[in-house]
């Protein structure tokens, strides 16, 4: 348990990091706009369907290859565009981070994403305000390793590797 455990705080390390990292640049990350925002059904604490139009900025990560949007990916979802991280911190301005749950591309160049947000959003409020999806990162190989330094057969696998010669049949 302690071996598996020493690796924990590490990851949970490395996942800030990366996200301070896309923070850095974000003026040069990949943003869109939202055209339609509306509560997932059945209603589900911070879970929201939108609609996005096309991605701009489409080049700048994954070395060339055009973005695109994937389970997993931490946005910024806000009612302006940031050009950097000090702009997150206006007075009387909407952000949240958003972690998609699932995508599908519709037909043309708009997108539909269903997003785990961590704050609650006042759709009543934001209708006349234009929202903003900001991509950050991708956290799925973390969230499979977390998954993985936690799941109760690994110890027995690890067990049987680290044991001495005594302990093998």
């Amino acid at each position: 348990d302690h071996y598996v455990q020493s690796y924990a705080y590490p990851l949970l390390e490395e996942t800030r990091a990366q996200l301070c990292s896309s923070m850095e640049i974000i003026h040069q990350a990949p943003y869109t706009e939202v055209i339609g925002i509306k509560e997932a059904k059945p209603l589900q604490n911070k879970l929201y369907n939108l609609k996005i139009d096309g991605w701009k900025n489409r080049f700048s990560h994954h070395g060339g290859e055009p973005y695109r949007t994937l389970p997993g990916d931490v946005l910024i979802l806000a009612d302006y565009k940031p050009e950097a991280v000090r702009d997150l911190q206006r007075i009387r301005r909407l952000w949240c981070f958003a972690s998609t749950v699932w995508t599908t591309e519709d037909e043309g160049d708009s997108t539909s994403l269903k997003v785990k947000a961590s704050k609650d959003i006042d759709l009543e409020e934001r209708r006349t305000k234009t929202l903003f999806l900001i991509f950050l990162t991708n956290v799925n190989p973390n969230r499979r390793i977390w998954g993985a330094l936690h799941m109760p057969g690994n110890l027995k696998l690890l067990r049987q590797i680290l044991c001495s010669r005594d302990d093998v049949r």
